[in-house]
């Protein structure tokens, strides 16, 4: 990508030989030449947002007045309590989901002005994460070079700001431009040598 332009295909797409290749390179040359036009001196930075559960529902119960009156008001007596309480984790979550929700909205709000494009990805598992906090928020922005800097330090500063209510942002990069790169082919030029893995 630092030596030159990068082919314009999505991630996963494989040429089955170097003759395939280059017949996609005359056929597409065009549609190839617009996109390396379009993405000319930009790159792709991934951001993603982790988020402890347990800091999270400790803010929303601290910041919610309902929640936080509902957990004063509960009842020493055990077995009345017990019940109480199954009541207010319910409310909790719920609290939770609605903040989660938000908190996706509002971040890519910040996020999406400062970039030239932006593109919300699916979070992923933590199976694949490898980590214990769970992943909410996960975009790809396409910056241009001169932006990167501005970028980078925009997504530190809405990150302190809802450092409090336990959501992590990492951004990282450069990646080439795979989710910004439209389809050049159509799924059936996997009989003549253009195959997608993903």
């Amino acid at each position: 990508m630092l030596a030159g332009p990068v082919l314009p295909v999505r991630f996963g797409t494989i040429f089955s030989s170097g003759k395939i290749l280059e017949r996609f390179l005359v056929e597409k040359s065009g549609e190839v030449a617009r996109v390396l036009d379009r993405l000319s001196d930009k790159e792709e930075w991934a951001v993603k947002g982790f988020v402890d559960l347990g800091r999270a529902k400790e803010w929303l119960m601290a910041s919610d007045p309902v929640l936080a009156e509902h957990r004063r008001r509960l009842p020493d007596a055990p077995g009345a309590r017990y019940f109480q309480q199954k009541r207010l984790d319910a409310k909790t979550e719920e609290a939770v989901r609605l903040w989660r929700r938000g908190v996706i909205d509002q971040v890519q709000a910040l996020l999406a002005p400062h970039a030239v494009d932006a593109c919300p990805l699916r979070p992923q598992p933590r199976n694949l994460t490898g980590r214990d906090a769970e992943m909410i928020f996960n975009a790809a922005y396409l910056l241009r070079g001169s932006d990167i800097d501005t970028f980078r330090e925009r997504v530190a500063t809405v990150g302190a700001a809802y450092a409090e209510q336990g959501l992590t942002l990492e951004v990282s990069g450069p990646w080439p431009p795979y989710n910004f790169c439209p389809p050049l082919h159509k799924s059936q030029d996997e009989a003549s040598g253009v195959l997608h893995s993903a």
